[in-house]
């Protein structure tokens, strides 16, 4: 069974995603329920793009240098 809501930090999964898609689930919520539980909540309407960057920021501090490196090249290589 999968914790929900997902840890962030290095235990989680979410540095496996670009930055971009981050910031798009923070935004926009997301539209499906998982496992069951309670989809997400979109934000767009209380953080600006701004605000939401500085969460993706505070999340990347939670990880090994090692996730960081690896989820700045997927952002990169996904970077449109």
């Amino acid at each position: 069974m999968r914790d929900i809501p997902p840890p962030h930090n290095a235990n989680g999964h979410t540095w496996h995603h670009p930055d971009q898609l981050l910031m798009d689930i923070i935004q926009n919520g997301l539209a499906f329920a998982v496992e069951g539980q309670p989809t997400m909540p979109a934000f767009k309407d209380t953080l600006s793009p701004e605000e939401t960057g500085m969460i993706v920021a505070y999340i990347k501090t939670l990880w090994t240098p090692e996730q960081r490196s690896f989820q700045a090249t997927v952002t990169t290589s996904t970077a449109r």
